[in-house]
C-alpha cells in the first residue's frame, strides 16, 4: 500500500520528527473507508504546513493519492498486512528433529 511512499515522504525531516510524522502518515490508512482516508489526508497536509515540513507536505500531497486507490475496491480484497514474524516455509520436524519438507506434511509422506 505505502512501501515506497512513507520512505519517500520522511526522507529529509529532522530526526526528531520522523515518528511524528510516520505515524500521522500510517494514520491515513488506518481510515474505514476512502472518504474518511481523503479527508486524513487533507488533515495530514495541513498539520504538515503547520509544521513547517513544507516538502514532506508536497510529497504527500502530490502522491498520497495515489496509495489509496486499493480503497476503490471491495475491502474484502483489500491485502492484509501480518504484524508478527512470518514463519519459514519448512517448520515441520520429523522425530528425530529434522526439518521436513512441507509438501511432505500436506500429503502425510
Amino acid at each position: 500500500m505505502y512501501g515506497a511512499f512513507l520512505p519517500q515522504c520522511v526522507l529529509g525531516l529532522p530526526r526528531g520528527k520522523v515518528k511524528l510524522v510516520t505515524a500521522m502518515l500510517k494514520a491515513i490508512h488506518a481510515q474505514e473507508d476512502k472518504v474518511a482516508a481523503l479527508d486524513k489526508l487533507e488533515d495530514v497536509v495541513d498539520k504538515l504546513k503547520e509544521m513547517k515540513l513544507f516538502e514532506a507536505a508536497k510529497k504527500v500531497e502530490e502522491t498520497g493519492l495515489e496509495t489509496l486507490v486499493y480503497m476503490d475496491f471491495p475491502r474484502e480484497h483489500w491485502r492484509r498486512r501480518c504484524h508478527g514474524a512470518i514463519e519459514p516455509r519448512d517448520q515441520a520436524q520429523n522425530q528425530d528433529g529434522r526439518r521436513v519438507p512441507r509438501r511432505s506434511v500436506c500429503v502425510d509422506v
